[in-house]
């Protein structure tokens, strides 16, 4: 319904201030700075107030992205978790659209990062196994879905069939 697009919207708002608290935690007028471009979007309003998945599409890389930046200011680096909930994250966020696969290069920069400055290569990998299971099972059934009933893992050509190129 659209009260729960709104709430989602809600969210994504939220999300953002939780970026900047993040990033700047000693700037907090730049976290409300960026919740409110994101809140009085005149673009981010009408979809909000639609029945849509772009709204729950924005929650789900933003909150992918605080996890990674979460993940890139935790002075204790990579832990089984973060393998884990990013898995999660992106899984679900895989459901909402599919055009969200391109954030893995995201997740996976932010990975290799930190496995690289705290020298945790054991952790890198095993946090890319717990991403890959924890995305498969998900997101996985749906790419299997689709590919036994159109014949390709996202339906988009399906899509275009029924809607045509725009």
């Amino acid at each position: 319904s659209r009260a729960m697009n709104v709430l989602i919207g809600g969210a994504v708002v939220w999300v953002t201030w939780a970026i900047g608290r993040t990033v700047w935690p000693k700037r907090p007028y730049l976290a409300v700075g960026g919740a409110a471009i994101v809140a009085f979007n005149p673009m981010f309003l009408f979809m909000s107030g639609a029945i849509n998945n772009d709204v729950i599409a924005a929650l789900g890389g933003a909150a992918i992205t605080l996890a990674t930046v979460r993940l890139l200011r935790d002075e204790q680096g990579l832990r089984l978790r973060c393998g884990m909930i990013l898995g999660i994250l992106f899984g679900l966020a895989l459901l909402s659209k599919s055009n969200l696969a391109a954030i893995i290069v995201t997740i996976e920069l932010a990975l290799t990062w930190v496995a690289w400055r705290k020298k945790q290569w054991r952790h890198w990998l095993y946090a890319n196994v717990l991403l890959v299971l924890f995305t498969l099972l998900i997101a996985g059934w749906w790419f299997l879905r689709n590919q036994f009933l159109y014949g390709e893992p996202t339906g988009f050509q399906r899509l275009t069939e029924l809607w045509g190129v725009r």
